[in-house]
């Protein structure tokens, strides 16, 4: 008898089957748990190797997605590089070489508090944190992690989803759920089974990645401390970094074939280095980027997020953290709809928010693919003399490589503005920026982000549902705390009077939703007014001019 069989939540009560448990996955079921839906992961990978360790930095956003589960402050203990260690990139001509310019602040990696965002980002492997996820999904009442099995194949109707899933003994079974979202990675057997194919380009040029332990070797480095060192030679382009505070460390090496890597690991972390040291490999991987969307992220009950849905070039962190954003999305919607106040145009929604949100990632990671460090050891100068060939390529470096480190814009700035479950505001968008964020609450944009107090921020206010932020208390809300209860739409009233409050959100009435971005906002709400937002951005109604 399997375990499916044997516990009545999973033969009986599955609304929702995830499958895959990596961080889009594991995140999924945190949402829709949160919000009291009953979900079940299937996750082939019993343990969790850390040999690979994948994605390495959890951005701003993401943290602070982090921050509303409650898990922030479990993650920044578990990883083992602190921010103090996380916060600058060099580049040099080798490890043990010498430098020839640095970025602060990457990925606004920090300890310290920012009026931008409730929490900065964290460097953590991608082991470090799904281990930390696993251990928070075991705990939970609503959802269930079956690992151990694989889906094989699926079917689905008008009221459900049929997956047949096999064990790692060969052990199968048939599960039925009322929706299933697909979190497989980048060989989805979900994105397959129902008929969805991804567009784009895979890059020609080979990579290699090794995993290694060197004793010592971070006693002899003469640059400061930091998250990524870009080595710029001819014998062993490519980037490196500690794993941890021991002696484990990562490389990338940009342009090696497979065969070669394989079989002369040591010569390229010998000339990344600078010099031969005693090294033992853990694990080598060769990959190449793929600049690939899936033309649709929905077919009928099942859904796509993360690798499954999109995959873009590494550089810049944004893969791993844009499936988190596919996560809190789809979760909240899905809630809505299970539970009855969300329509089946919230839904469709989830395609037509996040898929542009993709397409602009691939665009600005393969924008920072075009400058490797490979392609910085060909730079020629016109210099004179030795120190302004450096001033030269230091100059070079920093204005094709500052978007890669530096992109609040993006990650803090994306917005749903063309969505059909916003509603339409008559304000100009801030100007578009990779790098710059400015913060706005028009709707479609994320909360802007401020200080309550000492470690207390506007987000931590916010409930699970959707919020009512109230900056002047003599504002009459009764109308629209009836047009909710009628629809029985969860709604959280938060009446707030901080000095300068008013002046910031520049509205002293705005509706925020579950992920924290706008869906309206304005200065009185009638009856009539409010029916129709809470239509609209509930995806019970087609959209109409408010």
């Amino acid at each position: 008898m399997s375990v499916f069989q044997k516990v009545d939540f999973y033969s009986d009560s599955i609304e929702v089957l995830v499958v895959g448990g990596g961080p889009v996955g594991l995140s999924t079921a945190m949402e829709l748990g949160l919000r009291g839906i009953k979900v079940v992961i299937v996750e082939p990978r019993k343990e969790v190797s850390h040999l690979r360790p994948r994605a390495k930095t959890t951005n701003a956003r993401s943290m602070e997605h982090f921050r509303r589960l409650g898990i922030a402050k479990d993650i920044r203990a578990a990883a083992a590089l602190k921010p103090k260690w996380s916060q600058e990139v060099s580049f040099c001509t080798s490890l043990l070489g010498k430098e020839t310019v640095r970025f602060d602040d990457a990925w606004a990696v920090s300890s310290m508090p920012n009026e931008l965002y409730s929490e900065g980002g964290q460097s953590i492997p991608q082991f470090t944190l799904e281990e930390v996820l696993r251990e928070k999904i075991n705990a939970s009442e609503n959802i269930r992690f079956a690992t151990g099995w694989e889906l094989v194949s699926l079917t689905q109707d008008d009221h459900k989803v049929i997956a047949e899933l096999k064990s790692e003994t060969g052990e199968t079974v048939t599960v039925e759920s009322l929706f299933l979202i697909g979190c497989d990675g980048a060989r989805s057997n979900v994105r397959r089974s129902i008929g969805i194919v991804f567009e784009g380009d895979v890059e020609t040029r080979n990579n290699f990645n090794v995993v290694f332990k060197a004793p010592g070797l971070a006693e002899q480095v003469k640059h400061d401390r930091a998250i990524q060192y870009w080595v710029v030679n001819d014998v062993a382009p490519g980037l490196m970094g500690r794993l941890d505070l021991d002696e484990t460390w990562w490389m990338m090496i940009i342009g090696v074939e497979q065969e070669d890597g394989e079989a002369n690991p040591k010569k390229y972390i010998h000339g990344m280095i600078g010099e031969e040291v005693e090294v033992e490999v853990l694990a080598t991987d060769a990959w190449s980027s793929r600049m690939l969307l899936a033309n649709h992220y929905r077919n009928k009950r099942v859904f796509l997020a993360g690798d499954a849905a999109h995959l873009n070039p590494p550089w810049g962190g944004l893969g791993f953290n844009t499936g988190l954003g596919d996560a809190v999305d789809i979760a909240w919607k899905l809630s809505a709809f299970l539970r009855g106040w969300g329509g089946e145009e919230l839904l469709d929604s989830y395609e037509e928010e996040r898929r542009p949100i993709s397409e602009r990632v691939i665009k600005t990671a393969t924008h920072n693919m075009k400058t490797l460090s490979s392609d910085l050891a060909k730079f020629e100068t016109n210099a004179k003399d030795e120190l302004e060939s450096h001033k030269q390529l230091a100059d070079h470096i920093y204005k094709t490589k500052e978007m890669e480190f530096h992109s609040l814009g993006l990650v803090l700035g994306y917005q749903y503005d063309q969505s059909s479950i916003i509603v339409e505001d008559v304000v100009e968008w801030p100007e578009e920026s990779i790098i710059n964020y400015v913060p706005t609450s028009r709707p479609g944009a994320r909360l802007p982000h401020t200080w309550l107090g000492e470690d207390h921020s506007i987000f931590d206010q916010l409930g699970p549902y959707f919020t009512l932020l109230r900056l002047d208390s003599s504002l009459d809300i009764h109308a629209f705390e009836k047009a909710a209860a009628a629809r029985n739409i969860p709604v959280k009233v938060v009446t707030l009077e901080q000095q300068g409050l008013l002046e910031k959100y520049e509205k002293p009435l705005i509706l925020v939703r579950p992920d924290q971005h706008v869906a309206w906002r304005g200065e009185r709400l009638s009856s009539s007014e409010a029916a129709k937002i809470l239509n609209i951005v509930c995806g019970l109604k087609e959209k109409s001019k408010i």
